[in-house]
């Protein structure tokens, strides 16, 4: 069933994001993006496969296909950072490849056939989720580190795999979403008294858009919702608070990068998910300086009336990050 691998939402919501495509948010953006799908000799894998959903476009549909099955055995990269951690495989290379087969494996699913699935469930054993559940267990540095970007990422890639593997082998899978089901809560519930980050807010964004594909990805296949969690009712303060006045980018706290409010996408599934006005403000702040992604349209709920900080104390301390702005 499509709901049982409908990691995005986009199967249930077809016809509503069929009908985002065409608010001038995003109409200009996505005649553009299924020309250069249709266009692009080797299109990202992610992409044209959604564009197939989306569309229903079978020359598109053929052509995502064809790719995935040009990419893979093979497709997920291991070794990466060796040079900085010898004894590992994985590394964040991996949890990427690892996310972008269970989106596309999500995408693509009406068109996959059988051999087309075991290639990618012996992939996702062999290379993606199988590693970074053994290294977890062996006790990698990113297994127990709550604070740090690599453990949401490499458990995020290690969750959606999990997901994927629930059509191929059900007690290997639970296995690997349980595990990175604990760490997502424990890292919401150590940021859930004010939501900030050590990492500062550019590594803090990419650390918890993380945590929150794993969350959505459970939630759109009948699992429970961690959007109950308390971190997610007050963390736009975090970065809200850290943007340079003229919305260019955060200020420089812990690795933090020059330019740049991150991404907007993060705050309009927010934004859908607790009706936050405020996230619905800011996603809007950060997509006036850059274009849609794919994300943005799935996530955006065009019936969230933005709310400017307007009303909001000029300074705020984060105390767990001994910071004040």
């Amino acid at each position: 069933m499509l709901s049982d691998i409908d990691f995005c939402g986009v199967w249930q919501n077809l016809e509503k994001i069929r009908q985002k495509t065409q608010l001038p948010i995003f109409s200009s953006w996505w005649d553009q993006f299924i020309i250069s799908m249709k266009n692009a000799e080797n299109p990202p894998l992610e992409s044209i496969s959604f564009a197939y959903a989306i569309t229903g476009d079978d020359q598109l549909g053929q052509k995502a296909l064809g790719l995935f099955r040009k990419l893979l055995p093979g497709y997920i990269p291991l070794g990466g950072a060796k040079e900085y951690y010898p004894e590992l495989e994985a590394d964040l290379s991996t949890a990427s490849a690892c996310k972008t087969l269970a989106y596309t494996y999500s995408f693509l699913y009406p068109l996959l056939e059988d051999h087309d699935k075991h290639i990618l469930f012996a992939e996702l054993m062999e290379r993606g989720g199988g590693v970074i559940y053994k290294e977890t267990l062996d006790g990698a540095w990113w297994g127990n580190s709550p604070n740090s970007n690599w453990n949401s990422h490499l458990h995020s890639g290690l969750g959606l795999s999990g997901l994927v593997l629930m059509e191929y082998n059900k007690k290997e899978a639970y296995k690997w979403i349980e595990t990175a089901k604990d760490t997502m809560i424990r890292m919401l519930d150590l940021a859930g008294e004010e939501g900030a980050g050590i990492e500062g807010p550019g590594y803090w964004g990419f650390c918890y858009r993380s945590v929150q594909e794993m969350i959505e990805a459970i939630k759109n296949t009948g699992g429970e919702n961690l959007y109950s969690r308390r971190f997610w009712d007050h963390c736009v303060d975090f970065p809200l608070y850290l943007m340079r006045p003229d919305r260019s980018g955060f200020i420089n706290f812990s690795d933090t990068g020059y330019s740049g409010l991150g991404a907007s996408c993060f705050y309009y599934a927010i934004a859908s998910a607790k009706g936050n006005g405020l996230a619905q403000w800011f996603g809007n702040i950060i997509l006036e300086k850059s274009n849609p992604a794919i994300w943005d349209l799935i996530y955006y709920d065009p019936d969230i009336k933005p709310i400017p900080p307007n009303n909001l104390p000029t300074d705020r301390l984060f105390k767990s990050v001994h910071l004040a702005s």
